[in-house]
């Protein structure tokens, strides 16, 4: 590893970048600060070809630590982590680009990831496009699947609204294919399901110093639509993989968030409400270890898929009376199931 001298100190390891990393904060040393993130990641400064991007990330994430004064006091190895994780996954750091966020929480340095990475990463593969909307009190707003018919979906946006003051009554996400126009898939996440969502989230779920349990907090309370039009591309994410033929990277940046979100669109405004007191797990479960049997079976493609969705029609519908554990079976299950035909 190349050694950098700064103030009398050489940095000359992963780990010495680390505390080099302390100091620059402590001190607010811009260079040794620089030199410190320029050296987490020693493969990046032999790679020609990603020598000029990770200097350009070094600087971007240098910029948010100087502007963010919680963020500086996040604990070195959280920030070091944060550094590595957006860069090894090509996501900007930059607030201009909205691609992901990092969030001081409790000392520690958070990725939040936002729904421009995601649409962005998708029409980078160059057969599909992904549009996301929020729909607002008050607008119309109708989705269906129809057998042989394909997708009806239609929205009146009003032109006078304002998805920042307006309240959000759900969110959705179009694939289409990119020649065409067609759509291929949607999913349409309701008010109930969406917060339902952002209170898996402990930051969400637990009260602050300043605000009860539950209350929307960080970017749910400032970009609330930006993150339920990220959620809505999640599910669609997830309900379409098959057909998106994810990559590591891909799975890196859109399934991590994924872990515990079993697909839950109703296509409806409202949610069912869970009921404790009712569960059917066992089934369910029966019925899903069945659908899947089939469609391993089955020859023919359009009736995989045919199988495909009642499966998910089956497990979306009856979420509300099966077990977490239960619902994390389901979802291995499903992943097993890519869709058949794409276009």
């Amino acid at each position: 590893m190349e050694k950098v001298v700064k103030n009398g100190l050489v940095i000359t390891s992963v780990q010495e970048a680390q505390v080099q990393l302390q100091n620059g904060l402590k001190n607010g040393d811009k260079d040794l600060l620089k030199q410190a993130l320029m050296h987490l990641n020693p493969e990046a400064l032999r790679n020609a070809k990603l020598v000029t991007k990770y200097q350009m990330h070094a600087a971007a994430f240098m910029s948010l630590i100087q502007k963010n004064i919680s963020l500086a006091a996040c604990s070195v190895q959280s920030l070091a982590g944060a550094f590595l994780r957006t860069f090894e996954a090509g996501l900007s750091v930059s607030p201009e680009a909205r691609e992901c966020y990092v969030i001081p929480r409790q000392g520690q340095a958070e990725i939040q990831i936002g729904y421009v990475a995601y649409t962005t990463r998708i029409a980078a593969k160059g057969n599909f496009v992904v549009t996301s909307e929020v729909v607002l009190e008050g607008e119309y707003f109708k989705a269906f699947t129809s057998s042989g018919q394909g997708v009806t979906f239609e929205h009146r946006i009003s032109p006078t609204r304002n998805k920042y003051t307006q309240k959000i009554i759900g969110a959705y996400a179009i694939l289409k294919n990119q020649k065409t126009g067609a759509i291929l898939d949607f999913a349409y996440l309701g008010e109930a399901e969406l917060n339902n969502l952002r209170l898996r989230n402990t930051y969400q779920k637990n009260a602050s110093k300043t605000q009860s349990a539950g209350a929307k907090k960080g970017a749910w309370e400032t970009d609330e639509a930006a993150m339920s039009q990220a959620k809505a591309i999640k599910q669609l994410v997830l309900r379409s993989t098959g057909c998106l033929e994810l990559t590591a990277l891909d799975e890196q940046v859109f399934v991590q968030d994924l872990s515990g979100e079993l697909e839950t669109v109703a296509y409806q405004a409202d949610a069912e409400t869970i009921d404790a007191e009712i569960d059917t797990s066992g089934q369910i479960l029966n019925e899903c270890l069945a659908l899947l049997g089939k469609w391993e079976q089955e020859q023919d493609p359009a009736q995989k898929d045919a199988i495909r969705k009642a499966f998910l029609e089956l497990a979306s519908t009856n979420t509300a009376h099966i077990s977490t554990e239960t619902q994390s079976e389901i979802k291995i299950m499903y992943a097993k199931m890519p869709r058949q035909i794409t276009a």
